[in-house]
């Protein structure tokens, strides 16, 4: 029972005896190798593939349905990943869809959670990630600029519209 430590607390403790309180705790800390720990769950997820020769989809229905959950019981305190327009939190660049913590907003949609807290090692890969995906805007962006000029060249008619 998680909260067993709570409830069992000795005396001159700082938490009163019986009294149960939520916190925040992260799994990184019982993740000694996370290569390790990240092969193994690809390796689970291709067994589980191969022996039902479908991807599971139980999971992705518990998923859509806490969405719903929340939306509906005007959940404002429950936070969950879900991909949603980047707001600049976490380092991530403005403008993009992408999974991240989120809680529903007064007005009704599903915002960043931007006090959620993020471990230092956590915070290093979305820094890298979030430079690859401004490096992959940037590219997009030049590719861009590059099918305009050929257009313009091409069709002197597109510069007019």
């Amino acid at each position: 029972m998680p909260y067993e430590r709570a409830v069992n607390a000795v005396d001159n403790s700082t938490l009163p005896l019986g009294v149960i309180r939520a916190e925040l705790r992260y799994l990184s800390h019982l993740i000694r190798d996370e290569d390790i720990f990240m092969k193994e769950i690809y390796e689970m997820m291709d067994k589980k593939i191969n022996v039902l020769k479908t991807e599971t989809i139980l999971s992705k229905v518990k998923c859509i349905m806490d969405v719903i959950r929340i939306w509906y019981d005007k959940d404002y305190e429950s936070i969950i990943s879900l991909g949603v327009y980047s707001t600049g939190c976490f380092g991530l660049p403005r403008g993009i869809v992408m999974s991240q913590p989120v809680c529903l907003s007064k007005a009704g949609y599903f915002v960043p959670c931007e006090d959620f807290p993020v471990t230092k090692h956590s915070q290093e890969r979305i820094l890298k990630i979030a430079k690859g995906l401004r490096h992959c805007i940037e590219q997009v962006k030049k590719q861009e600029e590059e099918q305009k000029k050929k257009m313009a060249i091409d069709n002197p008619l597109y510069t007019m519209l």
